[in-house]
């Protein structure tokens, strides 16, 4: 019997662990954790069967709490330097994890791991108290379920296969505990070979648990669901978005006629008529690029600006054939000025006929080559008839060189010679204020070169504006880019790229609005992810005398570096980054926001300003854990003595009352302390019945008189006519006491005073 409570508790143990591992495996995913499959299955482990550990021994919390006390103040006296780098630290992830939930932030490579150890902490504690403290195996389901289908939703289809893991777990659990719960009921015992009977349960729940989880993954399944749209239209009206969930079905030929791209329809623009307001951010996969990123990938260009939105002009587009060169741009050009790069792009829940590209794309190959290409003079990319789910293309794409480069090389573009010049440099002047053109004057005062006035103007948007998404909607009496400017002072990208494109304008500077995709969520290497929710709008400007530049106003991400000569550039962005710094990886692009007047001067006065508060910071909180601590181990303490008064208050109260009295709460007494080896009695169930399951099941209640004949005393006593005898309590009293001697030896000095102290009704 011993050997098959042991059988239980390491089965329960390792189902415990493996179902944690299930879902933790798939919260390190959208967080990053770069570990294999073993390494993240060997933490999970250690952590869950630490935290089984203090489930199953909560008065060791009390100690850990004690000593982790004593270990601050040593910390804090000894080692201050330390403790400031902690709580650095520590401050750093706590606030990088509020803002990742409230704001949708990334989490910092340095704060991955901390971030999923602390998933993996609390996911181990709500399991481990569903299944180490015997509580209901269903209560799993909502939160496992509802886990796996919402990251299976967000399109990782590592969620399909986590599920299927975990049901077989669960399958086997609810078999452990069903035949646990019978041979509990079983009153006589002997003649029966427990141990056989275990390896025979288990063998069966395994081979079950197998067939059906294994039937469940090997049925036929299929993309091409039954189509009925009336069913289809009520159940939308009810759950709006509903049926485009983890659906490509709506984006394929059978159900629709690709369109051209509409930024409105991303979430980031309410009105395709109207910039600005809030934004409902939709992760809706559109596309995966394959190539050597990040990109910025051109989806629709904009050229007149009417005080309030962005107004498309029509051109003429000129045919090409699949495989074709339209760059119309010479060889030894190309040889000179550009590298040429490809990229491969497939279209998830998306279909469109706009072809997405970066900026110099040359020349497309489709499956489909019975269909010619469309080309604008601003390189837009058009393909009739459309590119639909699951389906892909490929690109050859001219990548200029840097700036210094093209000097070198003594390029020469000229905006005279730009065709439809007075397009890109439109101004609505009776829209545009005076504060604004004032501003501009102001920024690019001191500036000589097209290069020198973009970039002042990027860095001023950058430094002195906010990125937000929940902004409220712009006045209809006010122009869009004064209101941003001088009263609201924050917005997202179509508040910075429609502000740089016309403040270039205002200085002679020809310009391009351009909506599209920013490709930077590399899921491997070279391999990108993009959704509707990395919908981007950026400026176009035509730099005498390169060409056309890409300019990034938007501070969520990193300007582009365009020179890569400046070693004042190259020094604190090494001084910045990680030794393993990756710059596909976005979760780092926010900390590159480096203003270039901050490089250029005033560094080191800006760095001890900052020593300096952050100084007067730490003076302000390095006792915050010793003081955290000591209220911890003072409500512990006092909840400690205070449940020991009302203990010993209520036994000498208790010796007082009558003697029918004092047998009913001895009896109770009696009862509870069962309750700590988890034989509680059973709702409905007779004393006569909790009695005899006690007698058969352990042999701890068998003293002089066994639990049956103090159980008859206490009936007795309760509720017959009878006057209760002093030998009655006595008998109870001494009972009691040889009960509670027995289970503070079987279940540990800690557990008992546990129970009594702090568990106790």
């Amino acid at each position: 019997m011993v050997k098959l409570v042991l059988n239980r508790k390491l089965a329960k143990n390792l189902l415990y662990s493996l179902i944690v591992f299930s879902l933790a495996y798939l919260f390190g995913m959208p967080i990053g954790i770069k570990l294999n499959i073993f390494s993240q299955l060997l933490m999970v482990t250690l952590i869950s069967t630490l935290v089984s550990f203090f489930i199953l021994n909560p008065l060791s919390i009390y100690f850990l709490i004690f000593l982790t006390f004593i270990s601050t103040i040593i910390v804090s006296r000894f080692f201050p330097s330390c403790m400031k780098v902690f709580i650095e630290k520590t401050t750093h992830l706590f606030s990088n994890i509020y803002y990742h939930i409230r704001d949708l932030k990334v989490i910092a490579p340095e704060n991955r791991l901390p971030f999923w150890g602390i998933l993996i902490i609390l996911l181990s504690i709500y399991t481990g108290m569903i299944i180490l403290k015997n509580r209901k195996t269903t209560f799993l389901l909502p939160l496992y379920i509802g886990g796996f289908l919402y990251y299976w939703y967000l399109y990782y289809d590592q969620a399909y296969w986590m599920m299927a893991l975990f049901l077989f777990l669960f399958l086997i659990l609810l078999g452990l505990e069903r035949y646990f719960k019978e041979i509990n009921g079983i009153k006589f015992k002997n003649n029966i070979d427990f141990e056989k009977l275990y390896n025979l349960w288990s063998k069966t729940t395994l081979k079950y648990g197998i067939i059906i989880v294994m039937l469940s993954l090997i049925i036929p399944k299929s993309s091409y669901s039954i189509h009925w749209p009336w069913l289809e239209n009520r159940i939308e009206s009810f759950f709006p978005g509903i049926i485009n969930l983890r659906s490509t079905n709506t984006q394929s030929k059978k159900y629709i006629k690709a369109g051209l791209f509409d930024f409105s329809k991303t979430g980031f623009q309410k009105e395709s008529s109207r910039l600005g307001g809030p934004v409902v951010l939709d992760n809706t996969l559109v596309m995966t690029i394959y190539g050597e990123g990040p990109f910025y990938l051109r989806g629709n260009i904009k050229h007149m600006y009417t005080g309030y939105s962005w107004v498309k002009v029509q051109n003429i587009k000129e045919s090409f054939k699949l495989g074709e060169d339209f760059s119309k741009i010479p060889l030894e050009i190309k040889k000179r000025y550009f590298n040429s790069t490809s990229i491969k792009i497939t279209y998830e829940s998306f279909a469109s006929q706009t072809l997405f590209s970066p900026y110099k794309g040359y020349i497309v190959n489709f499956e489909d080559n019975a269909h010619n290409i469309e080309v604008d003079y601003d390189g837009e990319l058009f393909f009739p008839p459309g590119v639909y789910s699951k389906e892909s293309y490929k690109l050859e794409v001219l990548t200029p060189l840097n700036y210094n480069s093209l000097i070198d090389l003594g390029i020469d573009e000229k905006r005279e010679n730009l065709p439809n010049l007075s397009l890109y440099l439109q101004i609505p002047e009776d829209k545009i204020t005076a504060e604004t053109v004032e501003l501009v004057k102001e920024i690019v005062k001191d500036k000589e070169t097209d290069l020198e006035k973009a970039l002042a103007l990027e860095d001023y948007l950058r430094n002195n504006y906010n990125y937000n998404l929940e902004v409220k909607e712009v006045p209809i009496n006010q122009e869009f880019i004064h209101h941003f400017l001088f009263e609201s002072k924050e917005g997202y990208c179509t508040y910075f790229a429609t502000a740089l494109a016309i403040m270039l304008r205002i200085e002679g500077i020809p310009t391009r609005y351009v909506e599209g995709y920013l490709a930077h969520e590399s899921i491997d290497k070279g391999i990108y992810q993009v959704k509707n929710s990395h919908a981007h709008a950026w400026v176009e400007a035509f730099i005498e005398p390169i060409g056309w530049m890409t300019l990034d106003p938007t501070p969520a991400y990193p300007p582009i570096d365009r020179t890569n000569t400046s070693p004042a550039i190259e020094t604190e962005t090494m001084e910045r980054l990680p030794e393993d710094f990756d710059v596909l990886d976005k979760s780092l692009w926010v900390n590159l926001e480096i203003s270039r007047g901050e490089i250029n001067g005033d560094l080191k006065e800006s760095k001890i300003q900052n020593n300096t508060s952050k100084n007067r910071w730490y003076k302000h909180i390095k006792n915050l854990p010793t003081i955290l601590m000591s209220l911890i181990l003072f409500a512990m303490t006092m909840k400690l003595i205070t449940r020991y008064l009302k203990i010993k208050i209520k036994n000498a109260r208790v010796k007082k009352l009558p003697n029918k009295e004092r047998v009913i709460y001895l009896y109770d007494e009696i009862v509870r302390l069962a309750g700590l080896m988890g034989c509680s009695q059973e709702s409905g169930e007779t004393h006569y019945e909790y009695a005899n399951r006690l007698h058969y099941n352990y042999n701890l209640f068998t003293a002089e008189k066994d639990i049956r004949e103090i159980t008859g005393i206490f009936v007795r006593n309760k509720y017959g006519n009878f006057p209760t005898t002093n030998e009655d309590v006595i008998e109870l009293e001494r009972y009691k006491d040889t009960i509670a001697a027995r289970i503070k030896r079987h279940i540990g000095i800690k557990d008992y005073y546990y129970g009594i102290y702090f568990k106790r009704n």
